[in-house]
């Protein structure tokens, strides 16, 4: 089995294509845990939903190949070694920005977006900055909350969203899969760079900790290429 875990604005919209093509066998689409919120009826969710996973674990490796979704690594980490995990991760600060500027620019207009999650309509209205987006609980250790429970080293993959190419190839080496590296849409926040740009050092600071991550993922991905040169 597969747990192919979904960090927001990395590498989504291509990997999923790929995942409902079904590239990696049977799957399970699972993104109903809010992992970004830290509201507590949104903790005690993924409480509830953690401890169901590991009742319905006979049921899943025999359904399912792959898990793709929105989740925690720690709902998933009790099948590891049996299970492979993968994610992918990108540079922190244009990480945040894209989710950031999603959040005002695409999400905004969503009424579901708005009801599921209360940041957006804090975030389209001006009352949630962008560094107080970045500077949050839930996006300054993004990829240390998303990953715990798992070594870096332990994952099959950690994708890099810079090098997609290189990543989908390595993935399909590592699985003898035939992915495709479709086309990755992002969420166009460059063309806000005037507004953004007197704050990059602010947004560096802010993603301290995302960069660690970010740079140990890099470190491991160069690493799984040159094994395989």
């Amino acid at each position: 089995m597969l747990i192919s875990v979904h960090i927001p604005k990395t590498a989504g919209t291509s990997l999923i294509a790929e995942i409902k093509a079904g590239k990696l066998g049977r799957h399970l689409l699972d993104n109903e845990d809010r992992p970004t919120s830290m509201a507590l009826p949104d903790r005690l969710r993924r409480l509830r939903s953690r401890v169901g996973t590991r009742v319905q674990r006979r049921r899943l490796s025999q359904r399912y190949d792959v898990v793709h979704g929105h989740f925690l690594v720690e709902k998933y980490a009790f099948l590891y070694p049996q299970a492979d995990f993968i994610t992918f991760v990108r540079e922190p600060v244009s990480r945040v920005l894209s989710h950031y500027y999603y959040f005002r620019d695409v999400a905004s207009r969503n009424a579901a977006a708005l009801a599921y999650n209360p940041d957006v309509g804090l975030v389209a209205s001006g009352r949630l900055s962008l560094l107080d987006f970045a500077r949050s609980d839930a996006m300054k250790n993004l990829y240390e909350r998303f990953t715990r429970g798992l070594a870096l080293e332990d994952f099959a993959m950690v994708g890099i969203t810079e090098r997609y190419v290189e990543s989908v190839a390595l993935l399909n080496r590592r699985f003898g899969t035939s992915m495709e590296a479709r086309h990755e849409r992002h969420g166009g926040h460059e063309r806000h760079r005037d507004e953004y740009a007197p704050l990059l050092a602010e947004l560096e600071a802010a993603n301290r900790e995302n960069r660690r991550i970010y740079d140990a993922a890099l470190s491991l991905f160069e690493e799984k290429l040159r094994a395989l040169a």
